[in-house]
């Protein structure tokens, strides 16, 4: 299964539609779902409930360099 860091999900466990507000994470938001997801083997719903992720790979958006500079913190992280 694929996670995503970038992405806020709902309790369901479907990625919360992008034109909702708040469904993408800013960097640090990102970067502490890709920790929860890595130690915990979770991330937290928007709601604020924590949904059980069992990730094989962790999908990060964007076609920039900021995304780049992202996926290096994620490596990081999951290293």
């Amino acid at each position: 299964m694929e996670a995503c860091a970038d992405r806020w999900y709902d309790d369901d466990g479907a990625l919360v539609a992008r034109t909702a507000h708040g469904a993408v994470h800013d960097r640090k938001k990102m970067l502490r779902q890709v920790r929860q997801l890595v130690e915990h083997g979770s991330v937290t719903t928007k709601s604020g409930k924590d949904l059980e992720l069992c990730a094989d790979s962790i999908c990060v958006h964007g076609d920039n360099v900021a995304a780049i500079e992202a996926i290096g913190e994620v490596r990081t992280l999951i290293s």
